[in-house]
C-alpha cells in the first residue's frame, strides 16, 4: 500500500499536464485548504503560478477560501501577487477576492507583501469596492489606512 507522501509525489507528475479542468494537485490542495499537501507539493517543485482553464491560480484559490497559511506559503515561493484572471475576463486579483470574502488576515498578508490596492477589474472595481459591497468594515478600514483612493472616475483614482 502506498503512503500519502508516495501518492503526492506521483501526483506531482501531473503538474504540467492539461487535465480536464486544467487543475494541478497544487491548485486542488489550495482550493480545499490542505496546508500540508500544499507544502509537500511546493517542496517537490509544483508550479505556484500555474492557472487552470478559468484563470484561477493557487494563490487565488487560497484567497477565496481565506487560507492564510497557504497564501503565506505560496507568496514565499514566488506566487505572483497581482496576477489577474484574464481568461475568465473579470480581471480580479487575489486581493479583490480576499476582500470580497472579508478574509482580514489574507488581505493583511497580501497588502504586506506588496499587493496593489489601486488595480481595477474589468468593471473598474477595486478591492476596496468589493469589501465595501459586502460590508467588511475591517477590510475597508485597512484599505483606507493603506491610502486607498476613495473616489473613482472613468477608471482613474481621484483623492479628495
Amino acid at each position: 500500500m502506498m503512503n500519502f507522501k508516495t501518492i503526492m509525489l506521483s501526483l506531482i507528475l501531473l503538474n504540467n499536464l492539461n487535465c480536464a479542468g486544467g487543475e494541478t494537485p497544487l491548485l486542488i490542495a489550495s482550493k480545499y485548504g490542505h496546508v500540508k499537501a500544499v507544502k509537500l507539493l511546493i517542496d517537490h517543485g509544483a508550479g505556484v503560478n500555474l492557472a487552470d482553464k478559468i484563470g484561477q491560480t493557487a494563490l487565488r484559490y487560497a484567497s477565496i477560501g481565506g487560507y492564510t497559511e497557504i497564501v503565506k506559503e505560496l507568496l514565499e515561493y514566488g506566487a505572483k501577487i497581482d496576477e489577474e484572471d484574464e481568461e475568465w475576463q473579470l480581471c480580479t486579483t487575489a486581493l479583490m477576492i480576499a476582500s470580497r470574502g472579508g478574509h482580514v488576515e489574507v488581505v493583511k498578508l497580501l497588502l504586506g507583501s506588496g499587493a496593489n490596492i489601486a488595480l481595477q477589474d474589468m468593471n473598474d472595481r477595486t478591492a476596496l469596492m468589493y469589501a465595501s459591497e459586502h460590508g467588511h468594515l475591517d477590510v475597508v478600514k485597512m484599505f483606507i489606512d493603506h491610502g486607498a483612493r476613495l473616489i473613482w472616475r472613468m477608471g482613474i483614482a481621484k483623492q479628495h
